[in-house]
C-alpha cells in the first residue's frame, strides 16, 4: 500500500450535463465496484490501496431530474455564455457546465 501522500488521485465527473444518464450509471458502476468486497466478481477495491478516486455521478441533479420528470433531450440554453443572473430579484436558469472550465 502506498503511504496517502504519495497516492495519486482521480476526479471522475459522471453527467457533465444532465441528459447524459448512461455517465451517471457508468460512474455509480465504477464507484460501487471500487468499494465492493474484493471477492466479488469485477471488484476493484485492490485500486484503492494506490489510488484515491473523488466521483461526482451527478453535478446537476436539478437538470439531471428534469431530463427524467420533463424533457429527455433537455439542455442548458445555448445562446449565452453565462446564464447566471446577479442581480438579487433575477432568475438563475444555470450555466453550461464545460464551458465554465478555467483556461
Amino acid at each position: 500500500q502506498i503511504p496517502l501522500e504519495e497516492k495519486l488521485s482521480f476526479l471522475i465527473i459522471g453527467a457533465q450535463h444532465a441528459r447524459e444518464w448512461i455517465a451517471t450509471a457508468t460512474s455509480l458502476y465504477l464507484a460501487h465496484a471500487l468499494v465492493s468486497d474484493p471477492s466479488e466478481p469485477h471488484s476493484l477495491s485492490h485500486l484503492l490501496d494506490y489510488y484515491d478516486f473523488h466521483i461526482v455521478p451527478v453535478p446537476n441533479p436539478d437538470g439531471y431530474d428534469y431530463t427524467w420528470e420533463v424533457d429527455r433531450l433537455w439542455q442548458v440554453q445555448t445562446t449565452y455564455k453565462t446564464r447566471q443572473q446577479l442581480s438579487p430579484r433575477g432568475e438563475c436558469l444555470g450555466i453550461d457546465m464545460n464551458r465554465n472550465w478555467v483556461r
